[in-house]
């Protein structure tokens, strides 16, 4: 998912350096050198970004809601303290 996402970006980015006018690659923080630097850097930040948290986030979601199901299928008493417990998880 990220991956796909980091093409996107990184493709989106380079036709976006191809439309420019010639005068803009004069400037010499417009060099060829720093632009492909900036392609690499700035998607391969937002793919940890995006990548590492956003799989992070579901894993922990998924986990709380089987737990919270295998406490229903064991014991709605039980299910109820897990579910009474997860406000502290969360803030923890």
């Amino acid at each position: 998912m990220s991956l796909n996402f980091t093409r996107r970006l990184r493709i989106r980015s380079f036709k976006a350096l191809l439309r420019q006018n010639l005068a803009f690659f004069d400037h010499p923080s417009n060099s060829i050198g720093a632009l492909t630097t900036r392609l690499a850097t700035e998607a391969n930040s937002v793919k940890d970004a995006t990548g590492t948290r956003i799989s992070t986030l579901i894993q922990v979601v998924v986990g709380m809601v089987v737990g919270v199901v295998i406490a229903f299928m064991a014991d709605w008493r039980l299910a109820l303290v897990c579910i009474a417990c997860l406000p502290f998880i969360v803030i923890g």
